[in-house]
């Protein structure tokens, strides 16, 4: 909603002014919610009623460098000489301190960094399908056989139709009705014509 006032006065001046609010355009309220679901956030759906969203992203990435430190920890543990086990599992009990708090200052940091998103942001807990290939789960068909504009710059244009996998330029003959006349009283009377021509056919 915006706000939208009127001045009263003798020769246009504002001694009186008259407020009330109106719906803005379709264009800006188009507008914003295209920004609005460009910037939309992928979350992971959980049962903890804490109000809180999480981000799908981050479970992966932690879970990532936990196991890549552990995996070095093991290296480390099975290149040590047989003969130095005591110093060596000091020097192990040291690192891996080292190491753990390194990983979760750098866990914490990361935590404190992510912002949670708005009530007025978008989210989504499943990624969209790929409509460019052919998904009968989904009910997609694909863009594969689609015909396509070579020459638009629109949504039709062979390079966004086609999702990059280029298109072949085929010759097709189809009929037409043409050369309608109108006859007294009431009816249409056409001819049917085949048309041959080239056409540009996604891969």
């Amino acid at each position: 909603m915006r706000r939208k006032c009127k001045c009263h006065g003798t020769s246009g001046s504002c001694q009186l002014k008259t407020c009330w609010q109106v719906t803005p355009e379709f264009r800006v309220v188009g507008s914003l919610l295209r920004e609005r679901f460009q910037a939309a956030t992928l979350i992971k759906a959980h049962n903890r009623n804490t109000g809180q969203l999480d981000h799908s992203h981050h479970s992966h990435h932690n879970n990532h460098h936990h196991n890549h430190h552990h995996n070095h920890n093991n290296h480390h543990a099975n290149n040590h000489h047989p003969n130095s086990n005591n110093n060596n599992h000091h020097g192990n009990h040291n690192n891996n301190n080292h190491h753990g708090h390194s990983h979760n200052h750098h866990h914490h940091h990361h935590r404190r960094g992510r912002q949670q998103p708005s009530a007025d942001d978008l989210v989504y807990f499943e990624k969209s399908p790929d409509f460019c290939e052919r998904d009968l789960g989904s009910d997609s068909t694909g863009t594969q056989g689609r015909i396509c504009n070579k020459t638009s710059h629109g949504m039709d244009n062979c390079q966004s139709l086609c999702c990059g996998r280029g298109h072949n330029i085929l010759q097709q003959t189809r009929s037409e009705r043409c050369n309608c006349k109108f006859h007294w009283c009431c009816y249409v009377v056409c001819a049917e014509c085949r048309i041959t021509e080239w056409v540009s056919v996604c891969k």
